[in-house]
Formats: structure tokens, sequence, C-alpha cells
């Protein structure tokens, strides 16, 4: 299998440790599951207390997660300064969480082909603005990226021009060495 450069030895022990989880009891996923609501909790906690009032930028779940309507429920709660909303390869979500979130800036996470390829009309629906997932588009490419990323630069550019033609910003996405 080949992985992505720099992140291949990641990968292998991502997948040998799959390998090894699958032939775990069921009550160790059902326990993973616990600890995950338990973060997550916490989170909301934190937001909704000692960081309330403060700029942030709260990620919600996909709108294809059960988490959904918790999350832009809590977030609706907390006011931030604004949603992500990751893997947003249309419009649909965005306009959703829109809705959802009267006040709200929404924000785009741009991490697929599909979201790149329609990226201007994300950009139209994302009011907060765009924000490039070159890690999750490797992975959705298999395109191996170099030191100077010149793999996404045309995506990027895209990115950025979409969100200009918008009138919103465009942000970075974290490193991907």
């Amino acid at each position: 299998m080949a992985y992505p450069s720099g992140l291949g030895h990641r990968f292998k022990m991502i997948e040998q440790d799959f390998y090894r989880i699958r032939r775990l009891p069921p009550y160790v996923f059902a326990e993973v599951n616990a600890m995950k609501a338990a973060a997550r909790a916490a989170a909301v906690a934190a937001v909704m207390g000692p960081l309330r009032g403060r700029q942030l930028l709260i990620r919600v779940n996909g709108a294809d997660s059960a988490e959904w309507d918790e999350d832009l429920a809590a977030a609706l709660e907390a006011r931030p300064a604004g949603v992500v909303v990751p893997k947003a390869h249309d419009c649909p979500a965005l306009l959703d969480a829109a809705a959802r979130l009267p006040g709200v800036p929404v924000w785009a996470m741009i991490e697929t082909p599909a979201a790149v390829i329609a990226v201007h009309e994300i950009a139209q629906a994302a009011e907060g603005g765009l924000i490039a997932g070159l890690n999750d588009l490797a992975l959705a490419t298999g395109i191996t990226p170099s030191a100077d990323r010149r793999e996404y630069w045309h995506a990027l550019s895209t990115i950025v021009l979409a969100a200009r033609a918008a009138g919103t910003c465009a942000l970075d996405g974290v490193p991907l060495s």
C-alpha cells in the first residue's frame, strides 16, 4: 500500500493498530465511544464556561454524523465567532448550519477533491470563509506532497481565488508534515 510521503510510517502504525484492535472484544469499542462522548461533553462545557465570550471557531462534526444536530444546538447556545463545517464538498450542509445558527458565520473546510471542484459555490455559502484541509485532501487524492506542497498549489490558489471572489477569506490548514 502506498502512503503519502512522510506519513507512511504513521499510516503503517495505524493500519497495524487497526488489525490488533479489530480482534478486541466489543466492550472496548463501547468504552472508546464513551470516552469520546466524555471528551466532547468536556469541550462543550469549556466553550460554555471558561471560554465563553472569547473569539472561538468551533469545528462541529460533519452533517452526515449522528452528532450534527447536537453540535449545532450547542454552537447556537455558545454563540462562537464561527462554526467550521468539515468535509464541505457541497452547499447543503453549509446552508443548513447557516439557517440554524443565525448571526454565526459558517466556515467550510475544503478537504476533498469534490470540494476543490465546487469551491466557488461553497465560498458563496461559507460566510465566515474557507479553510484548506490539505491533510485530508492528500489522503483523498493519494498525491504525495513535497515539502513545498507544489502538488496542492492549484487547489490552494483555487481556494483563495474563490474566497476573494465571494468577498470572504481563506485560511491554510495545519501543515502536512
